[in-house]
């Protein structure tokens, strides 16, 4: 199980498990760990992947990512002295390692959190007044009986919308999450919290390079995120849907490693379709793990508690087979994060601005906060990832390495770099993914469907033009009538069931959803999820949900 990490700057209370009660099948945090008398930080007896002390500076390095082998080298140089807020040492240290991790320092005076350059590792920080708590569980802060807990309604009403929250914030006033790429200083001599970033995306640069050079260090740089990891060893699990990034992933490693393919999906899932072919063509082994529409909600749930909410619970599609998976694998390989863009013709190399902001984003009374200098680049993608999938699928992918290391090879900064080196304007529509996709996989995954837009990648003008005028969603609606899935679930078959349970949970506690009406089955999970949340002491007392 990977470590939670707990702190509170008020000595005189007393940290006992029982305020842990809702975390009955994690490790329970101790408090006596670290001590000092103006702090306490615990944690779990996991073991940290990394730990040292030096110039009474204790260093932890927190989740569970995979090390590269040149890691322990920049490891050994990280000193007190990178604490500053100018030090490139963090952004070297997360270029050797993959999967989502922060690094902890605690001390006599302070308390540092350092997160990842996209901040996908959740970090939560309570300040209010003198009280101040951080965790990498928002529950661990609320259990504690003096901090004050008042929901952030707006925020709460954005997530309806959205399906996720927006600009750091949480069900919660007064508890945040920290910003990516960041140093938070918590001193506790001169009561001072600084937030300070250490990288930016205007760091990276845009250059002109031939596209088929381009193609060339694009997969370059995707294939040594992939063979440079050391798990050979290991037995592997590799993640596959009817997309094309997992079957990219799945092409390189099929050359390097021994693993499984497995998916999860109803039987009628078109994804579960394109990966036994995908398997099949790479002769793998896939497991199938089925997935019911009776037990949706009971299979959901501990996870969605566990993920402190954040993430909707009709996206937790795997359901209820953590247990299995980690009696298969040691390690899970994922296509999360894959290539592409998010901006469309118009929106091509531009920087964020609130005009784009709102055709992606509902933001209560027009709260579209672009300004800050991290997104100082030409593309919407530093935003869009910020905002969007920071809170949804970083979460979940977090939420999975709970029970195992998880190789994410699109978070590999390096390939990162490249990939938001080229020009958008060959971005746009996939342009170039496909073109990559072209050149490099066999010609038989190449005529295989995607299940994206229905066609076959090797169709590159095609697709392209396809996702311009938005076909795939006129592909989900059809496939619903039709009684099937494109992806994992047919949510439309549970809307009737879903109407129910916003009614069972329903509360009269937040104004703005007081009387409001979700215009989509999406917003109806999104609401439902907020009432799950709200009702969780209820859903702990184990009785039938």
């Amino acid at each position: 199980m990977m470590t939670h990490i707990f702190g509170i700057n008020k000595c005189h209370f007393e940290f006992v498990p029982e305020v842990l009660q809702y975390l009955q099948h994690v490790d329970e945090l101790k408090s006596d760990n670290n001590y000092s008398k103006h702090f306490k930080t615990g944690f779990s007896d996991s073991p940290f992947l990394r730990s040292k002390s030096i110039e009474g500076t204790q260093f932890y390095l927190l989740g569970n990512p995979i090390l590269y082998s040149d890691f322990d080298t920049i490891w050994d140089t990280i000193n007190p002295a990178d604490l500053s807020n100018g030090s490139k040492s963090w952004y070297e240290l997360f270029r050797h390692l993959n999967g989502i991790s922060a690094v902890l320092t605690v001390s006599a005076q302070k308390v540092c959190i350092i997160t990842d350059p996209l901040g996908f590792f959740p970090f939560y920080l309570y300040q209010y007044e003198e009280l101040w708590c951080w965790s990498s569980n928002l529950q661990n802060i609320i259990a504690i009986p003096e901090v004050d807990i008042k929901y952030n309604e707006v925020a709460i009403f954005n997530y309806v919308h959205n399906g996720h929250f927006l600009d750091n914030e949480t069900w919660y006033h007064h508890i945040g999450r920290l910003p990516a790429a960041s140093i938070c200083t918590l001193d506790f001599i001169t009561k001072q919290i600084n937030i300070n970033r250490y990288w930016s995306w205007n760091e990276w640069t845009k250059t002109k390079t031939l596209i088929s050079e381009s193609r060339e260090t694009y997969f370059s740089f995707l294939e040594k995120s992939i063979t440079n990891l050391p798990i050979q060893s290991q037995n592997i699990g590799l993640s596959l849907s009817g997309g094309l990034d997992s079957r990219i992933i799945a092409f390189i490693s099929k050359k390097y490693f021994d693993f499984h393919t497995f998916t999860f999906s109803t039987n009628e899932s078109i994804d579960l379709t394109i990966a036994k072919k995908v398997s099949k063509e790479l002769n793998c082994q896939l497991i199938h793990f089925e997935l019911e529409y009776d037990s949706w909600l009971e299979d959901r749930l501990f996870t969605f508690l566990q993920c402190n909410g954040m993430v909707p619970i009709n996206h937790f599609h795997e359901g209820n087979i953590y247990k299995e998976l980690k009696e298969k694998f040691d390690i899970i390989m994922t296509g999360f994060f894959g290539g592409g863009i998010y901006a469309n013709t118009d929106q091509v190399n531009t920087r964020i601005n609130k005009n784009i902001s709102s055709q992606f984003f509902y933001s209560y009374n027009d709260r579209h906060q672009t300004g800050d200098s991290f997104y100082d680049f030409n593309s919407i993608d530093p935003y869009i990832i910020d905002q969007k999938i920071r809170n949804l699928a970083a979460l979940h992918v977090y939420n999975l390495s709970h029970y195992f290391k998880v190789a994410i090879p699109f978070y590999n900064l390096d390939w990162l770099k490249y990939n938001y080196s080229i020009d958008e304007t060959q971005q746009v529509n996939h342009q170039f993914y496909l073109s990559t996709i072209n050149q490099f996989l066999s010609r038989l995954l190449r005529m295989l469907k995607w299940q994206k837009t229905g066609i076959a990648p090797y169709y590159q003008r095609l697709n392209s033009f396809f996702l311009k005028i938005k076909i795939p969603e006129v592909l989900n609606w059809v496939y619903q009538k039709l009684g099937r899935s494109r992806q994992f679930y047919n949510y439309t078959k549970l809307e009737h069931t879903v109407d129910l349970l916003l009614d069972k949970y329903a509360v009269q506690y937040i104004p703005l959803l007081v009387d409001y009406k979700p215009k989509n089955l999406n917003e109806k999970f999104n609401l439902l999820s907020v009432y799950l949340w709200l009702s969780r002491e209820k859903l702990n007392s184990h009785g039938p949900v």
